[in-house]
Order: structure tokens, then sequence, then C-alpha cells
């Protein structure tokens, strides 16, 4: 059972979702009453049974076709919408590149050519 405090939280978040506002989950907890330090931490709440309960109810390829769209240039106007929609679609697919060192990334391939 989530407490009332969660309960605001999902809620303001789902509208944003409707909304198509981004979401910043630290504002929307200190708007559902949390404290600043439970703001800054908001794996707390986003790893909760009730979050957790709440989130298999999303249609998430709904949610994922209209960031497509709002990704296209040629149906937003605003670049800047344009470039965090992409930005968030390659976030999502794990299409940007591995952020390791040059040294990591030596070893790396040091350890595929031993193998």
């Amino acid at each position: 059972m989530a407490t009332a405090r969660q309960q605001r939280a999902i809620t303001k978040t789902l509208e944003k979702l409707g909304k198509k506002q981004p979401i910043n989950m630290g504002e929307i907890m200190l708007e559902s009453g949390y404290t600043k330090s439970m703001a800054k931490n908001p794996q707390v709440l986003t790893t909760s049974k009730a979050w957790n309960e709440t989130m298999k109810g999303i249609n998430w390829g709904k949610q994922l076709a209209q960031v497509e769209q709002m990704g296209d240039i040629e149906l937003n106007e605003d670049k800047d919408n344009c470039l965090k929609a992409k930005d968030m679609l390659f976030k999502l697919g794990d299409k940007y590149p591995k952020g390791e060192t040059k040294i990591i990334g030596i070893f790396n391939k040091i350890e595929q050519i031993s193998d």
C-alpha cells in the first residue's frame, strides 16, 4: 500500500506524463511533501513497491511512440525539444558508447586479443 506522499508523487508523475511535460523527480518529491534530503535521492521512491506496481500499468509503447514523434524535426518546430527527445530515445535504447577511459579501452582490447 502506498503512503500518502508516495501516492501524491506517483499521481504528479503520471499527470506530467499525460501532459507530455518534463519530469524532475526531485521537484515532484518536494511538491509531494518529501524533505530536501529525500528529494536528492529519488531512487528511494522509484525503487519502492508502490512505484513498481504503478509503473506496471503504464503503456510504455505508447509513451515511447510519443517521444519518438517529439524527436521528429518535421513534426516539431522546437529544435531543443527535438534534441531532448532524441537524447531520451538514445538513452532508453542504450545507444550511447560506454564511458570508458582510454586505459580501460586498451585493457579491454588486450583481453579480446588474448582470448
